[in-house]
């Protein structure tokens, strides 16, 4: 598993304790210039032998295609990893079988998607988000609510991109947000969706921490001049809103977790406490 990773100390230790568990040999790890404590517990788990690689990246463009496929090649070339996993450190892969082993087990194809569901922000402990969104919001309900103000434009509602598992013999190259790659051979011109895997996202961990994300992120995205402005509109939408003085966060904030309509979002949410019990069953242990 590949992890691309910037101030992360408060969910960077379950996310390397979840997937070895879950089956992952080894992980390669890009840290962008973190300062909350996250690099510390990334050389903790250097030191277990669990991580095999800290790539230090002082960028602050986000140059997040390149910087993922300098892991990819890394993890095939030095460490002869067959297939990888590029995931973010808010995203918790969970196969049905408990082995992601497994599940890639009897693959052919040389890449295969897999579907992400974000977890409702409540506000307090992400561990304690146990609200899977698992139906986007349809278009015209999310459009209404947008032109009401009861909804930000880019909300927690909205549908989610399929991410990769591929094999690195066919690799070529990642594309930006890890959402698919350039291949040597597409055996299936169709995208295979797997039913077997599932990702849990924790996209929002609070206000604070929403609000530093869209700063810093947005911030990157704008020195990045390689870009096209396509590439991270959630983030430069709230950055440019906090830059000209158009926006205020906390609100923006209380619309994209949907505080004013509850009652609209309420039928899209599952109770779904799968990784808070996977921890709960873990504490203390190593």
């Amino acid at each position: 598993m590949t992890l691309l990773v910037k101030n992360e100390a408060d969910i960077i230790e379950h996310n390397l304790r979840f997937h070895k568990a879950m089956g992952v040999d080894g992980f390669v790890v890009t840290d962008n210039t973190s300062t909350d404590g996250t690099r510390e517990i990334l050389q903790k788990y250097k030191d277990k032998g669990w991580i095999l690689e800290i790539i230090d990246e002082p960028g602050q463009n986000y140059s997040q295609a390149d910087w993922v496929h300098r892991m990819v090649e890394s993890s095939r070339d030095k460490y002869k990893a067959d297939w990888i996993i590029n995931a973010d450190a808010d995203e918790f892969w969970s196969p049905k079988s408990g082995s992601l082993k497994t599940e890639i087990a009897d693959r052919r194809e040389g890449i295969f998607f897999v579907p992400v569901y974000n977890m409702l922000d409540l506000g307090g402990d992400w561990l304690d988000n146990t609200n899977i969104i698992k139906t986007c919001m349809p278009t015209q309900l999310s459009e209404q609510l947008i032109q009401s103000g009861r909804l930000c434009k880019f909300h927690q509602f909205s549908r989610q991109i399929p991410k990769i598992i591929l094999r690195t013999s066919e690799y070529i190259h990642i594309h930006m947000g890890n959402h698919d790659a350039d291949m040597k051979k597409r055996k299936k011109k169709k995208p295979v969706l797997s039913s077997d895997i599932m990702i849990y996202h924790f996209n929002s961990r609070g206000r604070e921490y929403f609000k530093r994300k869209m700063l810093t992120g947005g911030a990157a995205y704008e020195r990045n001049l390689k870009l096209g402005l396509e590439v991270g509109m959630h983030w430069r939408y709230f950055y440019n809103g906090l830059k000209d003085g158009s926006m205020d966060m906390d609100n923006e904030y209380d619309k994209f977790v949907g505080k004013f309509c509850s009652d609209d979002w309420a039928p899209l949410v599952q109770k779904d406490e799968t990784i808070k019990e996977f921890f709960n069953e873990r504490i203390g242990k190593n």
